[in-house]
């Protein structure tokens, strides 16, 4: 397989494989169970975990304010990143017949539902999710993480 920047490409072969393979409903939701703890556990906790450590040694304060933080957090950034992801996941799913994993890819090129609005809904939610995230903990590190992070994603997504 083709390398580039330390990370493994799928091939146009293998990928086409995969996407002309059919999957059962059981199986793709298996792929989305791993999928979705991976996207919004994981690499949350893994955001977070250094922040402290980040912020301490940066010098960087939090931005705290009682409860103003997980309002605005969850409100504007994690339910509709959350809400987001789940109508691109559903359109996945449903009208492509697959899933967002590359593992299992959908079957039919989706253009409808989000994907009708942006080119990648699920990066999208999932980087409102984490900026939700960095402002619920108050955390310039999460802030300056999830924005690596999303860099990476526009660069390989």
């Amino acid at each position: 397989m083709p390398q580039s920047s330390g990370v493994y490409e799928l091939d146009a072969s293998s990928f086409q494989k995969r996407a002309k393979r059919e999957y059962g409903t059981k199986q793709r939701i298996v792929a989305l169970t791993l999928g979705t703890i991976r996207f919004f556990a994981i690499i949350p906790f893994l955001l977070i975990l250094p922040s402290f450590a980040l912020d301490t040694w940066l010098q960087f304060p939090r931005f705290a304010y009682g409860l103003i933080n997980p309002l605005i957090g969850l409100l504007l950034f994690i339910v509709p990143g959350l809400l987001l992801a789940a109508w691109a996941i559903q359109a996945q799913f449903v009208l492509g017949r697959g899933t967002p994993v590359p593992m299992m890819p959908p079957q039919k090129l989706v253009v409808q539902g989000p994907y009708a609005h942006c080119r990648n809904p699920m990066v999208l939610g999932e980087v409102l999710y984490y900026l939700g995230v960095a402002i619920w903990m108050g955390s310039f590190s999460v802030v300056g993480l999830t924005l690596l992070l999303t860099a990476y994603f526009v660069i390989e997504i």
